[in-house]
């Protein structure tokens, strides 16, 4: 089912994300303001499916492997939603 665990980093609102926070690490403050997290995985797609689920409350930083499997969720749902 899973592969090697990967560290995955998230730049996650203040205030949301709760179910990925409860299994993260938090590593500080970002920049911008929101809360920067650490997830282990060995099932990225999934993970990507979990995190996709946020839409912009959560950001992946790394791997990129990741940050595009949630970009190619969220452009598939985006395109959906424009119907005829």
């Amino acid at each position: 089912v899973g592969g090697a665990e990967q560290l995955v980093v998230v730049r996650a609102r203040p205030g949301t994300a709760i179910g990925l926070r409860r299994h993260a690490t938090p590593l500080g403050g970002a920049d911008d303001g929101d809360d920067r997290l650490q997830l282990r995985t060995t099932e990225p797609g999934r993970l990507a499916d979990q995190i996709a689920a946020y839409g912009a409350d959560v950001v992946v930083e790394g791997p990129a492997e990741v940050r595009n499997a949630v970009i190619a969720r969220l452009t598939r749902l985006a395109a959906m939603g424009e119907g005829p």
